[in-house]
């Protein structure tokens, strides 16, 4: 995530910059929703009331420093990460032919860029809510049949959002997401669950305070930039 800002605020104009940030670091927010919906469903957990307001306060102020970078207004995505929580719920509850119909809805409707009032969401919800479904699909099915679930489901996005793109909607951000944020992302969690590297105690420390890692860094990238 960090590498991605810092190419966003530091290195534009270059052809590496764009060719990592279409590549590489599309492993942010997938892995990031991915590790957010584990724990949430591991330990059960609702989003406290007073983490609402934080969210909200933090997001405008990201959304403001991302927007005045790229040039048009967006809203980044904690506010999407706000608006697909409730679906933790459902995904706990749920059985699994529901699971199955709503991860390929989803799907689907996660192909489609959401804007409101000409503000462009940065993440859309409806991926957000996709991506904390197929964490819970890998759990509740067999790993082999998840495995398949969400590689079928990605084709989906994948194949709604080039039909999108023939109607003159630009739906090219979700692509690279699913089709190379989604792996990398699964490939990084698997290595770390093997044991097959280690993530430094430093590292960890910083984790721990997600929201204050978030806007700290891009406020001083914002700060830093030309």
């Amino acid at each position: 995530m960090m590498l991605d800002h810092g190419l966003l605020f530091l290195g534009e104009g270059c052809l590496a910059t764009s060719l990592l940030r279409a590549t590489l670091t599309r492993c942010a927010e997938p892995l990031f929703v991915f590790v957010f919906a584990t724990l949430a469903m591991r330990h059960k957990r609702r989003v406290r009331l007073m983490r609402w307001p934080q969210l909200l306060g933090l997001s405008v102020l990201t959304s403001i420093l991302i927007s005045r970078q790229v040039g048009y207004a967006m809203v980044d995505i904690l506010a999407s990460l706000a608006v697909a929580t409730p679906a933790v719920k459902f995904v706990v509850t749920a059985n699994r032919r529901r699971l199955l119909f709503a991860t390929y809805a989803l799907a689907v409707l996660a192909a489609f860029p959401v804007t409101l009032g000409g503000i462009v969401f940065d993440y859309s919800p409806f991926l957000v809510a996709y991506q904390v479904l197929l964490v819970r699909i890998t759990k509740a099915t067999r790993i082999k049949a998840g495995t398949a679930h969400g590689v079928a489901s990605g084709v989906v996005v994948i194949v709604t959002a080039l039909l999108l793109t023939q109607l003159q909607i630009d739906a090219l951000s979700t692509v690279l997401v699913v089709a190379f944020g989604h792996p990398l992302a699964v490939t990084v969690i698997r290595l770390v669950k093997a044991g097959r590297f280690a993530v430094p105690e430093k590292v960890l420390s910083i984790a721990r305070w997600p929201l204050t890692m978030y806007g700290s860094h891009l406020v001083i990238l914002a700060l830093a930039s030309p």
